[in-house]
């Protein structure tokens, strides 16, 4: 078989409930590396092995045949359908979400209106000083949240690493005072289009939607102590990001260790510098009886907490010829 053929086949194989997701996922790996040096033999090798443990992974680890084919060209970059590219030698994860396909279960938020890139941890101390020179973190270790940051030093972030993977910048910051991570750093901020490709804040509806993951909050509760650092486990701090199970779309920490900034700002809207931004998660000192995937909050966006990180998120479009829409 040629390579469309081969493709074709592998398509055909995934695309039917509930593989639509997955083919989705493993469309935008296997396009970014079409043509690179051992692809012809990874795309084979992930045919075969989808045939023969689709219906475990798709149940129980959808993520296991797109992690298989990245470890099989280890280093290339997926341009946001799972692995993000690097930074020296940190990697960068993201979960691919599409609304679209994914569709809305009884008790789900609303569906986000794009498709969009949702990376599997919070930002770690070693990300962030490996792109800002500085660690402005209270609760000190590099697979720690990077956390102490305010709404403006988060965006900053955003555009920084837009910079290091050579995408154009989600946020345009005027007049900044001081430098990103120092106390009392502003800026006058304008934000692009949410289509557009660089890095940025989710939004709440991004960030909730991908907290629930299609799981009633029933099937959650009685999993929080796998899932989310607080309480007796965290002893008054955060704790290593990814230690704890991750949800059901492969996402670490969306609940306890940090809150984390979102791209929307309060409606009451005092002057920009005292304007308060918008959280979500819950934090290590929430008791347990306030962690939720629902849990939103309004924090000074000049303001900082140990208890308050972030997550990067990009909007991808939809990869063209992937096939009607599924709902499923």
């Amino acid at each position: 078989m040629n390579l469309n053929e081969r493709l074709a086949a592998l398509r055909q194989l995934l695309y039917d409930p509930p593989g639509a997701t997955l083919w989705l996922r493993l469309y935008r790996t296997i396009e970014a590396w079409v043509g690179q040096p051992g692809f012809d033999l990874a795309l084979d090798y992930t045919r075969d092995h989808v045939a023969a443990h689709r219906e475990r992974w798709v149940s129980r680890d959808p993520l296991a045949p797109c992690t298989w084919l990245r470890d099989k060209l280890k280093g290339r970059d997926t341009h946001g359908a799972l692995v993000l590219g690097a930074c020296g030698e940190v990697e960068w994860e993201a979960v691919l979400i599409d609304p679209n396909v994914l569709g809305a279960r009884e008790g789900d938020p609303a569906l986000p209106p794009v498709p969009y890139a949702l990376h599997v941890k919070p930002v770690t101390q070693e990300v962030w000083v490996a792109l800002m020179d500085s660690n402005p973190s209270t609760h000190l270790g590099n697979t720690r949240p990077v956390e102490s940051i305010n709404w403006f030093s988060a965006v900053a972030f955003c555009n920084a690493m837009s910079r290091r993977r050579g995408l154009p910048e989600q946020y345009s910051l005027r007049g900044a005072t001081q430098k990103p991570g120092e106390r009392g750093f502003s800026a006058r901020v304008e934000a692009e289009p949410q289509d557009h490709p660089g890095f940025r804040l989710p939004t709440p509806q991004e960030w909730e939607f991908a907290c629930w993951a299609h799981q009633p909050w029933e099937e959650i509760e009685p999993r929080l102590e796998d899932l989310a650092w607080f309480g007796q486990r965290a002893n008054g701090a955060s704790g290593p990001v990814a230690a704890l199970s991750p949800n059901d779309w492969g996402l670490f920490d969306m609940l306890g260790n940090v809150c984390e900034w979102t791209s929307e700002l309060s409606t009451n809207a005092p002057p920009p510098n005292t304007q308060d931004g918008i959280f979500c998660g819950s934090s290590y000192g929430f008791a347990r009886n306030l962690v939720s995937p629902a849990f939103r909050g309004n924090y000074n966006t000049s303001g900082t907490s140990p208890a308050l990180g972030l997550r990067l998120a990009r909007t991808i479009p939809e990869p063209a010829g992937a096939g009607p829409v599924v709902k499923g």
